[in-house]
């Protein structure tokens, strides 16, 4: 008798004794991740091709040595993103960026760097706006955790107004301004707007990407009317890192130019 035929003989018997013997330390149950880790592992792959691509716009902007606004009165990032609102506007508009060529090496740098000094040397009033009004009133009600904590529930939908995913969203509200903000406010505890805003904007513990996963999909940190869109957008407006704004407007522009980015 071979050894394999004397092992399953030996096994049969054992079955037949104490029954069917499983051992803990050889079969173990694999735990599936919640959803909300797949969403958040899925989301930081996503903003990082993102950030990859603005980078690469960032350092040819950079080169150029000109900018429309000062430092000083506006953060380089909001200028760009203005830039990227520009392409939209100009370049880009309706279904356009989907069906850009890609671009790699010199030939993509050289196509950005002749759309950003056309953009340079252009008159686009709404940056002016921006440094002049939207900037300020974010940054006056938004800019800190104390700032956050002792404003008005009026004060945080006026300085969110500012923010143009959320402002976008007045086609679902009936009633302009006025009836957003008060949709908004009563499907969203006032506290828990602060909470959510405060950790997204000012908390330190986190890395920016995980504090937006949280607030676009933690049940605890999401708000009504204030989707992946508006969370992206705000941080950009309001953070200390030079974190830049990233919106479906964005994207777009960035793939328009000819990055390989999901839209």
């Amino acid at each position: 008798m071979d050894m394999f035929r004397r092992e399953n003989q030996y096994d049969k018997h054992i079955k037949e004794k104490i029954g069917e013997v499983i051992f803990s330390n050889i079969r173990r149950e694999t735990k599936k991740p919640p959803a909300s880790e797949i969403f958040l592992d899925d989301y930081k792959k996503r903003y990082q091709t993102f950030f990859a691509a603005y980078s690469s716009i960032l350092k040819v902007y950079k080169k150029t040595g000109k900018r429309k606004i000062a430092e000083a009165q506006l953060p380089l990032r909001l200028e760009i993103d203005q830039f990227f609102n520009w392409i939209r506007e100009v370049k880009a508009p309706k279904d356009s960026p989907e069906k850009a060529p890609y671009r790699v090496g010199e030939e993509l740098d050289r196509f950005i760097k002749s759309n950003t000094e056309e953009y340079i040397i252009s008159e686009w009033e709404y940056l002016t706006k921006i440094a002049e009004y939207n900037y300020p009133v974010i940054i006056k009600t938004l800019g800190s955790a104390d700032s956050i904590k002792n404003a008005t529930p009026d004060k945080i939908v006026n300085a969110l107004m500012v923010v143009h995913a959320f402002y976008s969203t007045l086609r679902f509200h009936e009633g302009g301004e006025e009836q957003l903000k008060a949709d908004f406010l009563r499907e969203n505890d006032i506290e828990k707007i602060k909470s959510t805003l405060t950790y997204l904007l000012h908390n330190e513990d986190d890395d920016h990407v995980t504090r937006m996963g949280h607030c676009i999909y933690n049940p605890e940190r999401k708000l009504t009317y204030f989707a992946d869109s508006c969370v992206q957008e705000t941080l950009g407006w309001v953070n200390h890192e030079n974190i830049p704004i990233c919106n479906d407007r964005t994207l777009k522009s960035i793939r328009w130019l000819g990055f390989k980015i999901r839209l």
